[in-house]
C-alpha cells in the first residue's frame, strides 16, 4: 500500500472507461446541478478549454446511468453528510438488488453516484498517527487566514481544500463493479493522468506516494509537484471521499501544513503551471471544464475495468472485505 491511502482496513478508494457527461443545470433555487452519464460522446454540455481530450467512444454495455450532481461551494461538514446520504442509497440498492428476483442485466442498477464540490478554505486531517503534527499553522493563524480544520475519516494524513480547487467524491459499490481498493486507488490517478494528458501535460505516479505528480523547472532547477491528492474510506465496500485537484487554489494556503505529511514534496496547480510556461495553452482551463473532463475520464476507465472483467453473472456481495 502507498503511505497510507485509505481509511481503517474495511473502508477505503479506482475506476476505468467512457460515458458522456450530460450535465441539466438547475436554478440556484432548485438546489445543485444533477448530471447522468450516458451512452455516446463526450462533453455535450461542457465548455472545452484548448487543449482538452475528447475521449473516444467505447461499445455500449448495459449500465444504468451514473448521477453526478454538483454541490457548487459547501462547507466540509455538511458535504460529508451529503456524502453519507448518498452512501445509504447505494447501499439501499444494493440490498432490493439482492432481495429482487434475478435478472440477465449485468448491471441491473447503478453502481452508484458522484458528488462534485468546491470548499471553502479547511484544512482535513486524518486519523493516521502524528498526522496532527502536519499542520505547521496555530490555531489563532488559521483563524485569521479563514482557515478551518477539521478532522476526517479517509485514509491519507493532512490536506487543504479551498476555492480555485476541484474536489470529487465517486460514492460506488466496489463489489459490483469487481474493483478492490488498490485498482480503485489507480483508477482515480489514471482519470486525472488523462485529464492532465488532454491539456497537453505530462502527469505522472509516483510509487512511494498516492497521488499524480507533474514535472515543473524553475531557472535550472526541475522538480515533481503534486497536483492530484487523493484519500478514500470504503466502508462495506461502498467508497467514501476521493480526490481533488488544483486548478487555481491559492497556493500559499498549502504552506500551512506538510501536504499529505511528505516533507519537501511540492504542490503545484494549472494555473502555476501556466505561469511557469508548462501548461502551453491560451488561458488557464475553468474549473467546470476540469471537474467534467475527470468525471468523464472517470466513468471511461470504469467502462474500461467492466468490459475488460466480461461480467457473465453478477458480483457477491459481502459486508466485510476479505481482502481489504
Amino acid at each position: 500500500m502507498k503511505g497510507a491511502e485509505v481509511g481503517e482496513v474495511e473502508e477505503a478508494v479506482v475506476m476505468e472507461q467512457s460515458y458522456a457527461l450530460c450535465i441539466v443545470t438547475l436554478p440556484e433555487a432548485q438546489g445543485p446541478k444533477t448530471t447522468h452519464a450516458a451512452h455516446g460522446s463526450a462533453g455535450a454540455s461542457a465548455t472545452k478549454a484548448k487543449g482538452d481530450h475528447q475521449p473516444s467512444v467505447l461499445p455500449p454495455i448495459p449500465f444504468p446511468p451514473l448521477p453526478v450532481t454538483d454541490f457548487g461551494v459547501m462547507d466540509y461538514d455538511e458535504a460529508y453528510a451529503r456524502q453519507l446520504e448518498a452512501h445509504e442509497r447505494v447501499l439501499a440498492g444494493r440490498a432490493k438488488h439482492e432481495s429482487a428476483p434475478s435478472s440477465s442485466t449485468i448491471f441491473p442498477r447503478s453502481p452508484g453516484e458522484i458528488l462534485t464540490v468546491v470548499h471553502p478554505p479547511v484544512i482535513t486531517v486524518s486519523r493516521r498517527a502524528g498526522a496532527m503534527a502536519h499542520v505547521l499553522a496555530s490555531s489563532d493563524e488559521l483563524a485569521r487566514r479563514g482557515v478551518q480544520l477539521r478532522q476526517t475519516d479517509r485514509g491519507g494524513d493532512v490536506t487543504y481544500h479551498g476555492p480555485g480547487q476541484v474536489v470529487i467524491y465517486p460514492i460506488l459499490d466496489l463489489n459490483l463493479l469487481t474493483l478492490r481498493i488498490h485498482a480503485y486507488m489507480r483508477l482515480l490517478e489514471q482519470a486525472v493522468i488523462d485529464t492532465c494528458t488532454g491539456l497537453g501535460l505530462r502527469a505522472d505516479r509516483d510509487e512511494s506516494a498516492t497521488g499524480v505528480w507533474i514535472a515543473e523547472q524553475v531557472g535550472s532547477t526541475e522538480s515533481t509537484a503534486k497536483i492530484a491528492a487523493m484519500g478514500v474510506r470504503v466502508k462495506r465496500w461502498i467508497t467514501l471521499h476521493g480526490l481533488s485537484f488544483n486548478v487555481e487554489p491559492d497556493l500559499s494556503h498549502f504552506n500551512l501544513i506538510v501536504p499529505c505529511g511528505l516533507t519537501g514534496r511540492p504542490v503545484t496547480s494549472l494555473a502555476r503551471l501556466h505561469d511557469l510556461g508548462v501548461l502551453r495553452i491560451d488561458r488557464t482551463p475553468t474549473l467546470e471544464t476540469v471537474r467534467d473532463e475527470i468525471v468523464r475520464n472517470l466513468h471511461r476507465n470504469l467502462v474500461t475495468h467492466v468490459s475488460h472483467q466480461g461480467a457473465a453473472r453478477p458480483p457477491v456481495h459481502t459486508d466485510k472485505p476479505s481482502n481489504a
